[in-house]
């Protein structure tokens, strides 16, 4: 009998061991309290979200800072990770890669445990009921300092605030001494006594973007010299907002930065999704640089490169090795670790694995970006990964919230923004060339100006050329426009080409539009065309910023009452239309009109497009005031003037813009040319005068 009751009494007690279910440490929605010696403030630290980093399932822990007397929270913040297998709890800090063993449930009486902080022995284990639950309690000793210390299981230290330092603080002054755990969803105490403090509040996440006014990311190279890259303003191209970059760069030279270059445009950046994009300045097309809404184990195509070395490409792959989360400033923020991955193909795809892959380590964090290779370096042609003196990242800083990251770096000079000056479509100096047939061009330039209706005009002559600018005949067509806040207006008098509207002036272009506004430029009897801006985004062309004007020709078919696009353009700031006829009097976009060609100016030199090589500009062709009486070219160092009549043996006079005489050359009687040397002459304005009185405007 003796026998069956003890051996009913054991399986009670197994039946009654195996009862006892494991109370897990981590659980969302824990929080642990500790108080500072002091007694002026305490802290909370909760279990929140979970969150993978490494393949691996951690909670997120967070950490409020409260005033002991009046519980206002002074800090709240991400403060590490926790995570829970066999019943051992593991952290980690926000920004180490490697994680610590705080607790182990499963041991046994005797056991020794080793932790990063020391030798922990387990001397004895009790259960114990807390609200109605059986837990393991766990007296243990630290045998590095002879502390004595509880844990209870679900609930953990009853002595240090293991949570707070992710490794026990023994000791050390100002530590923080543990008051209470309380479970949020159980509403659990203990010890029963204590009365929760306010609630404790998790930060919300909230993304934070990379692209802002007011953000700078400097870099530097191995001499000290450093350029600086912020971002301003916003503009729309085809359709799709960004803002702008502008780049400062500066020399370190004696000792002290001195900027090389003034602070100019140098692309463009947009994001969405938290995807990042950035353009070059004269780019159609936009890169892919970041992606912050990745995953760990995620590979993406970074950009695609066509060296002109190499019959084929490299391709630039992005793969995220692990996230983790941190916090800066207050903020929370995730951290990607990844590997840039560069592979060769040739052109039928096949990857050249002897060349290849390359590998290179990288850092993202978010709302700053790369900690190895700057923002500045992605808008290159080529992606300057480990090349010889590439420039290094040193700092991001944001001018509105004066974060600075790393936070030992001191601000470089404050970024100077340009500001956009508007720059005139007329101005003197200005050609505008459209290409006709058989090598003859047509160009318009500003030769004088008028008053019509009690408004000034300029005039616009225009002359058939040959390519090396020789006149094949005076037109003696003529333009008349006038600017007038950022708008251009066209006057037409009557002639064989404007049978009904003629005697008016109409809206040429207004270079003030915004993305979706219409220009109505001619309403005839017959139909109706309105420009319409598609887009407006900015350009650097000629070193100065520009505006540029996506533009489609809207005709309105009154007698059908029928809309159609009869084509597109591109408008730029201080140039003008570059693909329809410039100064057609009809907008005649049909097959058979004129079609731009270039602009150029001849008191600066520019050309645009700026591989324009058919037409030999450096041959200075001035518009006289008497066609048939001067005509100028340059040949080489000599300018030659040209005179149909016989000269009487007249001199002739070259004066400068300001009057002063820079040159004279005498004229053989009966001689109808002259030649003048004006290689030692600067660029400028000229006027050409003869011994008769006819005179003329040269640019040299």
């Amino acid at each position: 009998m003796k026998r069956i009751l003890l051996i009913l009494a054991t399986l009670l007690a197994l039946s009654a061991y195996a009862e006892h279910e494991y109370i897990p440490y981590v659980e969302e929605g824990k929080v642990w309290v500790s108080f500072e010696a002091s007694g002026s403030t305490y802290k909370q630290v909760g279990i929140g979200e979970p969150t993978e980093i490494n393949n691996t399932l951690y909670n997120k822990l967070y950490i409020s800072t409260l005033d002991a007397k009046t519980n206002e929270i002074t800090y709240t913040g991400l403060y590490g990770y926790i995570r829970e297998e066999n019943k051992k709890v593991y952290t980690r800090e926000l920004n180490n890669q490697f994680e610590t063993m705080i607790y182990d449930f499963d041991v046994q009486i005797g056991d020794s445990i080793q932790f990063q902080y020391g030798e922990t022995v387990v001397d004895s284990i009790d259960t114990q009921i807390f609200y109605g639950k059986e837990r393991d309690v766990f007296f243990v000793t630290h045998e590095n300092a002879q502390i004595k210390d509880v844990w209870i299981e679900g609930i953990g230290s009853q002595e240090f605030p293991i949570m707070l330092s992710l490794t026990p603080n023994f000791g050390a002054s100002g530590m923080m001494f543990h008051e209470y755990s309380y479970n949020y969803n159980t509403q659990e105490i203990f010890p029963t006594d204590k009365t929760p403090k306010p609630e404790f509040s998790y930060p919300e996440y909230e993304y934070i973007p990379f692209v802002e006014n007011g953000k700078v990311w400097v870099d530097y190279d191995y001499q000290g010299n450093y350029k600086q890259v912020g971002i301003n303003d916003t503009t729309v191209i085809n359709q799709k907002k960004y803002h702008k970059l502008y780049k400062e760069e500066f020399c370190a030279w004696g000792g002290t930065q001195t900027p090389t270059s003034d602070s100019q445009l140098h692309g463009y950046i947009r994001e969405e999704d938290k995807r990042v994009y950035v353009r070059g300045v004269n780019n159609e097309q936009e890169c892919l640089i970041y992606d912050f809404g990745v995953q760990a184990g995620d590979t993406i195509e970074w950009a695609t490169i066509t060296y002109t070395w190499a019959d084929g490409i490299h391709k630039r792959y992005i793969a995220v090795d692990s996230i983790l989360t941190t916090s800066y400033y207050g903020k929370e923020r995730n951290v990607y670790y990844v590997t840039c991955i560069e592979r060769e193909f040739d052109k039928n795809g096949v990857e050249n694995l002897e060349h290849g892959p390359m590998y290179f380590d990288d850092v993202w964090i978010e709302g700053i970006g790369t900690l190895q290779h700057p923002i500045m370096s992605l808008l290159d042609d080529i992606y300057r990964w480990g090349a010889t003196g590439m420039e290094y990242f040193n700092y991001c800083y944001n001018y509105n919230t004066e974060e600075i990251f790393p936070t030992d770096k001191t601000p470089k000079p404050e970024f100077s923004y340009p500001e956009h000056k508007y720059i005139p479509f007329l101005q003197e100096g200005n050609a505008w060339v459209t290409n006709g047939i058989g090598g003859v061009f047509s160009r318009y330039m500003i030769t004088d100006s008028t008053v019509i209706n009690e408004k000034e005009y300029c005039v616009l002559t225009e002359k058939w050329l040959y390519i090396n600018e020789n006149i094949l005949n005076d037109v003696n067509y003529k333009t008349y426009l006038r600017e007038e806040g950022k708008k251009v207006y066209q006057y037409l008098y009557k002639d064989g080409f404007v049978p009904v509207w003629y005697n008016t002036e109409h809206l040429y272009f207004d270079f003030g539009a915004q993305a979706g506004d219409s220009i109505v430029v001619a309403d005839w009897e017959e139909c109706k065309l309105t420009l319409v801006i598609d887009s407006v985004y900015q350009t650097v062309l000629d070193n100065k910023e520009r505006d540029v004007f996506n533009v489609s020709y809207i005709i309105l078919a009154k007698e059908i009452e029928e809309e159609f696009i009869d084509g597109r353009d591109i408008w730029i700031e201080g140039i003008g239309p570059t693909i329809g006829g410039v100064f057609d009097c009809k907008w005649r976009l049909a097959s058979g009109t004129s079609w731009y060609y270039c602009f150029h100016n001849y008191n600066t030199g520019y050309t645009y497009p700026e591989d324009v090589t058919m037409l030999d500009f450096s041959a200075v062709h001035a518009t006289p005031s008497d066609a048939n009486t001067l005509t100028l070219h340059r040949n080489g160092n000599a300018l030659m003037a040209v005179f149909p009549t016989a000269s009487a043996g007249e001199a002739i006079t070259l004066y400068d813009a300001t009057g002063r005489v820079v040159a004279t050359q005498a004229v053989r009687p009966g001689a109808t040319t002259a030649t003048i040397d004006v290689a030692a002459l600067p660029a400028g304005v000229y006027i050409v005068r003869m011994g008769n009185g006819a005179t003329s405007k040269i640019v040299i």
